[in-house]
């Protein structure tokens, strides 16, 4: 992941608190999936890696278990935890579209 220019990125798009949120759900995917977003975009423009992160309300309902390697606390919401890190790697992913023009 390349942090500073996409802290930079995100400067000019959202509040200086969301930032730091993205910047570390980011990383958090990074760490868990032993991944860099970079190569992940290069492969397929990252959609294997936010296929991989789906959770439906359908899985919510069959209280169907997170993947292995997150690890979210005891009764965390785990739809809800993956939505957070699949947007920020969605805005990852974003910003890799606009710096490849």
């Amino acid at each position: 992941m390349r942090k500073d220019e996409f802290k930079e990125w995100l400067s000019t798009r959202i509040k200086k608190k969301p930032i730091s949120d993205c910047m570390s759900r980011c990383k958090t995917v990074e760490q868990a999936l032993q991944i860099d977003l970079d190569e992940e975009f290069s492969y397929d423009k990252g959609n294997r890696l936010i296929n991989k992160m789906q959770y439906s309300i359908a899985d919510e309902r069959a209280k169907k278990e997170a993947p292995a390697e997150f690890h979210f606390k005891e009764n965390a919401n785990i739809r809800f935890r993956m939505t957070d890190l699949r947007s920020a790697v969605n805005r990852y992913f974003e910003f890799c579209k606009d710096t490849s023009k």
